[in-house]
C-alpha cells in the first residue's frame, strides 16, 4: 500500500514538473504564439474588440460548451460588441498546457479563468468562469489567426 501512495505521488510530482518545465522548453514559434494567447485575453479584458479581431481568421468557428452550435467571426465579434458597454473584466488569467506547431498550423492548449461583473441598469452581478480551450491557428501572411476553437467552461466538465 506505500509503495503504490509512493508511486502515485512520484508519477504526480514527475507530471507536474515536466508541465512546468513546458514553457521553459519552448521554441521562440511557441513563445511568440502563445504571446498571441494572452494578448487576444487581454484586449478582451480591456474591451478592445476591434484589437482582438484582428487575431481571428474571417473563416473563424468557434464552439463552447455552453452553445448548442459553433459561431462565425461576424457573430462572435456581433455578441462581444454587444457585451463591451454591459461587462467588465477585472481579471484573467491563462496557464498553457500544450502548443504543437508545423509549418504552417498550431494547435494551444490551455487553462483559463476570468473574473467580470455585468452592470444592466441598477442591478450589477459578478460571475467568474473557468475552463479548458483548445485553439486551432494557421499562418496566413506570415500572422498566427485563430481559425477555430472550442471552449469547454469548468462546470460542464461535471457533466
Amino acid at each position: 500500500m506505500k509503495k503504490s501512495i509512493a508511486l502515485a505521488v512520484a508519477v504526480v510530482v514527475m507530471l507536474f514538473l515536466s508541465t512546468a518545465s513546458l514553457a521553459q522548453d519552448w521554441t521562440k514559434e511557441q513563445t511568440d504564439l502563445w504571446k498571441v494567447v494572452e494578448d487576444t485575453w487581454m484586449k478582451w479584458k480591456t474591451g478592445d474588440i476591434d484589437g482582438m479581431a484582428t487575431y481571428l481568421h474571417d473563416r473563424y468557428q468557434g464552439w463552447s460548451s455552453d452553445a448548442p452550435l459553433p459561431v462565425s467571426k461576424v457573430k462572435i465579434m456581433e455578441w462581444y460588441k454587444s457585451m463591451k458597454d454591459v461587462m467588465k473584466v477585472s481579471f484573467v488569467e491563462v496557464e498553457p498546457a500544450r502548443i504543437t506547431i508545423t509549418k504552417e498550423a498550431a494547435v494551444v492548449d490551455y487553462y483559463f479563468s476570468a473574473k467580470m461583473t455585468y452592470t444592466m441598469g441598477e442591478e450589477k452581478k459578478s460571475e467568474e468562469i473557468s475552463g479548458k480551450n483548445v485553439e486551432f491557428y494557421i499562418k496566413d501572411g506570415g500572422k498566427w489567426l485563430l481559425l477555430g476553437d472550442m471552449t469547454v467552461f469548468k462546470d460542464s466538465e461535471d457533466d
